[in-house]
């Protein structure tokens, strides 16, 4: 038995893609932050976190490979460093199940998600930006980026719901020819 459904993107399906592209931004961004911390503490690369009285930088240019050149990073910088890299870690790890939320839940009410993902962006940003001060605690700056994905959830649930109720909803995709 074949079941034929066609999806019907609303117009204001339009936020959803802009947000999506947005917060593509938003990642290169705090990606940006890292590099910049990785330079400005001297944990290179392949290092993703600087561990106290482990990691180690180059003195001077970072050219020579001898030994003696290495130096260790102070822990204070350690720290310093690990909560730019959290901030940005952290994010991508939330990163799917938001795009996922965004983009199903956005079908059925694009307005109310794309208002949703924009408290999670400016949730996410404010949890980086208090981060990265140094003192982890205010991370939780970002705590309204949970309102956006709670929203997010709710909306999604009530789709799945609609069309496990109903089968009656039909969706078409149209094309603008």
């Amino acid at each position: 038995m074949s079941i034929h459904r066609e999806i019907h993107f609303p117009p204001e399906y339009g936020y959803i893609i802009l947000e999506a592209c947005v917060s593509v931004f938003m990642l290169t961004f705090l990606s940006l932050q890292v590099t910049m911390a990785r330079k400005r503490y001297g944990v290179e690369y392949p290092e993703m976190y600087a561990v106290k009285g482990v990691t180690r930088t180059w003195k001077g240019s970072g050219i020579s490979t001898d030994e003696q050149s290495l130096l260790p990073i102070p822990d204070s910088d350690c720290d310093a460093f690990n909560c730019y890299q959290r901030s940005h870690q952290n994010t991508l790890e939330n990163y799917p199940q938001f795009l996922f939320l965004l983009t199903i839940g956005g079908i059925r009410h694009p307005v109310v998600c794309a208002v949703a993902g924009a408290l999670w962006m400016i949730g996410r940003l404010l949890y980086a930006v208090g981060y990265q001060t140094g003192h982890p605690k205010k991370r939780q700056w970002g705590l309204i980026a949970y309102v956006g994905l709670l929203t997010l959830i709710i909306v999604n649930i009530k789709f799945a719901f609609e069309l496990l109720m109903t089968r009656a909803i039909t969706f078409e995709i149209r094309s603008a020819d």
